[in-house]
């Protein structure tokens, strides 16, 4: 039987370099993701643009610590809230959006 249940989707977009207490942001932010027990998917672009017009880019023969990043939490509403007020001071230079999703959930017969 196919259900779809109500849910939330938030975008963590960040530079693989950025830090958060001397510590990788991704880490960080993983880190609370799974003390939150929310499910969390990474994404690392080839390129981007941030929000200093600079451009960051995979090439082929060079190790870029500087890619851009892109975090997906996919929860209830209040679950990604709960996640957001625990890491709203850390994250203020981060582009962050959230949107209303519908997720789909099939019921083993």
């Amino acid at each position: 039987m196919r259900e779809w249940h109500s849910a939330c989707k938030l975008y963590i977009y960040l530079d693989e370099s950025q830090r958060i207490h001397k510590r990788s942001a991704l880490d960080f932010l993983a880190s609370k993701a799974k003390e939150a027990a929310l499910g969390m998917t990474v994404f690392r672009g080839i390129e981007g643009i941030g929000s200093h017009h600079h451009l960051h880019r995979e090439r082929i023969l060079s190790l870029s610590d500087d890619l851009p990043i892109v975090i997906v939490l996919i929860d209830t509403s209040e679950k990604i809230d709960s996640f957001l007020d625990s890491i709203e001071t850390n994250i203020e230079s981060f582009f962050v959006t959230k949107e209303s999703v519908e997720v789909l959930n099939r019921r083993v017969q």
